[in-house]
């Protein structure tokens, strides 16, 4: 599966996006689907660079949040069904196009809602459900990744008490991540300790 649109926002609403070069022009998204051939070779970049500038935004984030005394495992990245769905695709991604992911904090809000905010099971908790109850005056267009992070940076902020603590306590570290969906196998080993056969 490739990533066809790159989005994110920090807790203070600022924003990242890109278009992204696939091998095949899908285009899932409401957004993208309506831009012509032309628009949409000018805008897609290639995924290293795309994911290489996603990392350095996240790094100025992180640097203005903290004054620059923060590290990666201080920045916290939340989506919703994310250790399920979205944080596999991305650091999937990263790894297939040579680039090592950085060490930081993955955080699912799916788990936050469905145990902590709804615990009713007949409650729906999509993205679009909690848009919808929690931020009305949020116009969602799904499928579209810069407005699902704003979505969902509107509905943590808006409806979990002590989001910060929240998502912090719903995430885990990228190496206990990385081993539990199995990315401990992409890594290079060194060789058998078996000498060599004449």
């Amino acid at each position: 599966m490739e990533i066809e649109q790159l989005s994110a926002c920090a807790s203070d609403g600022q924003h990242f996006t890109t278009t992204i070069r696939t091998s095949t022009r899908r285009n899932n998204s409401p957004v993208l689907s309506k831009f012509t051939p032309m628009v949409y070779s000018m805008l897609a970049v290639d995924p290293t660079a795309a994911f290489d500038n996603f990392i350095v935004w996240v790094n100025r984030i992180m640097n203005q949040h903290s004054n620059g005394t923060a590290t990666h495992s201080d920045v916290v990245l939340v989506a919703h069904n994310g250790m399920c769905h979205d944080h596999v695709i991305l650091f999937r991604a990263m790894m297939m196009w040579g680039i090592t992911p950085p060490l930081w904090r993955l955080s699912d809000s799916l788990p936050i809602f469905k145990l902590v905010v709804r615990p009713n099971p007949n409650q729906s908790s999509t993205l679009s459900q909690l848009a919808h109850e929690y931020v009305p005056w949020f116009v969602h267009v799904q499928h579209d990744a810069l407005s699902d992070s704003n979505a969902l940076r509107h509905v943590v902020m808006s409806a979990v008490p002590n989001w910060r603590l929240a998502c912090y306590s719903f995430s885990s570290s990228f190496e206990y991540f990385s081993k539990s969906v199995g990315f401990n196998t992409y890594r290079v080993r060194p060789s058998l300790p078996f000498p060599d056969s004449p």
